[in-house]
């Protein structure tokens, strides 16, 4: 029996596939669209931070503290975070087809990269609050660099002429 969303009607082992074409054709649409995502929640959210910034308009909030203080580096941390993950994430969906990856590798590197892409920044920010949240940051730190061995290691076994379904990879 299928489920009614946002974006279509979906049932069982189709809900990847349904999602890819929804959110566009190919593999690494939606680590394109979590990337761009990232990109635009990075603008969104230094519009916040420029408001107390550079002598902005407001008063800097009383709990975010002085400009070397915890909870003001991790807002500044997710803030970078949001740009920088969106910039991976998005070259890894251009280059994820380039790269001599089995099938399997190449999923589990793009659904990593995008676990740690939703995950990091996120906390980060939440940890400015909630200090304690910020031991939760290895899990999408470990995600991101499982996906980055991952491309990497394709992109060696491309460089010196590997084959990724003869290897194994």
């Amino acid at each position: 029996m299928g489920r009614e969303t946002a974006i279509g009607s979906f049932s069982g082992a189709q809900d990847a596939r349904g999602l890819r074409a929804a959110l566009g054709q190919g593999e690494g649409a939606v680590n394109r669209a979590i990337g761009f995502s990232s990109l635009l929640l990075c603008v969104v959210s230094g519009m916040v931070l420029g408001l107390w910034s550079f002598v902005g308009p407001i008063p800097v909030p009383e709990f975010i503290g002085a400009y070397d203080e915890l909870p003001r580096r991790l807002l500044r941390l997710g803030h970078i975070a949001f740009f920088g993950l969106g910039m991976i994430n998005l070259a890894l969906a251009g280059q994820a087809r380039r790269l001599p990856f089995a099938a399997a590798s190449r999923a589990r590197a793009l659904a990593l990269m995008n676990l740690g892409n939703i995950g990091l920044p996120p906390l980060l920010i939440a940890a400015a609050w909630v200090p304690a949240l910020v031991y939760l940051a290895p899990f999408p730190v470990f995600c991101v660099f499982l996906s980055l061995c991952l491309a990497a290691g394709a992109a060696w076994r491309g460089c010196l002429g590997g084959n990724a379904a003869r290897d194994g990879a």
